[in-house]
């Protein structure tokens, strides 16, 4: 029988370790901070010779594997200060180090490792600190570890040469969410069945395109930083196609305005005639996190100079917008 004698979690039986590593890893399988500005690293309130690493939680891929199959969960329940005895001595040329949470287990080989011991006394197994903020010299300009243990890089300090004291300004956080969150929507407006035709503005002055209905409000969740937004604008006619038709169009999320798409439709003897539109951005939505916004979209048609109304594109029955909205928090 090569399975463990009992899944996790089933109350009676001991659980081991790995198990649990295990299980930690299932609903990660990557290191990172678990929510933004977790395990943050700041100087000292007064700058002197040491540092100051935020509460938070993170997730450690098992280095000591060569494939790493599990991860540690660690906690820091509240600030920390990394002492003056466990900072770099002052140096003559310019330094950079990783601060990393590196993870020791007596469960494998400790080669490289730099303050685990081979093997703890049985006094000492309850009481040893397997956790523990540690300070790695690397290359300037280093954001990551290539190590054989258990380190979660969460900044990197760059110290000017004959250096102690450490300012904010030497500090680079590097700290990545392990399981960031994500969240679509995706709205479909019901095809324009409205008596009059809704015009593109005409002139070179974005202006709304489309009326209410076309607008749809989306929640935008308090965690997401970035968004990207589809709209596509399905069954807009120009029903004189004698011109050669010019403009822009792009769409707005809330007051977050996201880049011009332009259209140019050269003249055609064909009379009326139906096209799609489409616009896509990328949005920085950390204004509007938590809050209720509009998606809508804005255009101009500044060709021809002075249109007639069967020269502007617009908006009529069997017209229809469809907004894919994607959230991301990083």
């Amino acid at each position: 029988m090569t399975f463990d004698s009992a899944a996790y979690a089933i109350n009676g039986p001991e659980i081991g370790a790995a198990l649990a590593r295990r299980a930690a890893y299932a609903t990660s399988r990557q290191s990172g901070i678990v929510q933004k500005n977790d395990l943050k690293v700041s100087a000292l309130a007064v700058p002197g010779i040491g540092i100051e690493i935020d509460e938070g939680v993170g997730i450690v891929l098992n280095g000591y594997q060569d494939d790493p199959n599990e991860v540690y969960v660690v906690n820091n329940p509240g600030v920390h200060t990394v002492q003056a005895a466990d900072m770099p001595a002052a140096n003559p040329s310019d330094k950079s180090y990783i601060v990393a949470i590196v993870v020791g287990d007596v469960d494998f080989n400790q080669a490289g490792h730099p303050w685990m011991p081979t093997t703890l006394a049985p006094e000492d197994v309850a009481d040893f600190e397997y956790v523990r903020p540690t300070l790695i010299e690397v290359s300037a300009g280093a954001t990551t570890l290539n190590v054989n243990y258990p380190a979660l890089v969460v900044a990197r300090i760059d110290i000017p040469a004959s250096t102690t004291t450490i300012t904010d300004e030497m500090i680079v956080n590097l700290g990545q969410l392990a399981s960031p969150r994500q969240s679509q929507e995706i709205f479909i407006g019901s095809p324009w069945t409205g008596a009059s035709p809704e015009r593109i503005p005409s002139g070179s002055s974005y202006g709304d395109w489309g009326t209410p209905q076309y607008n749809p409000s989306v929640k935008v969740p308090s965690w997401a930083t970035r968004a990207i937004v589809v709209c596509s604008i399905n069954g807009v006619r120009l029903q004189d196609s004698s011109a050669n038709v010019v403009g822009n169009i792009r769409t707005q999320l809330g007051s977050v305005t996201g880049q011009s798409v332009s259209f140019d439709i050269p003249a055609n003897s064909a009379g009326s005639i139906r096209m799609n539109l489409q616009t896509a951005d990328e949005y920085d939505v950390t204004t509007v996190a938590g809050t209720n916004q509009n998606l809508r979209v804005e255009g101009f048609q500044n060709n021809p100079g002075s249109p007639s109304a069967d020269q502007r594109l617009d908006l009529r029955g069997g017209s229809q917008m469809i907004f894919d909205v994607r959230f991301f928090e990083e």
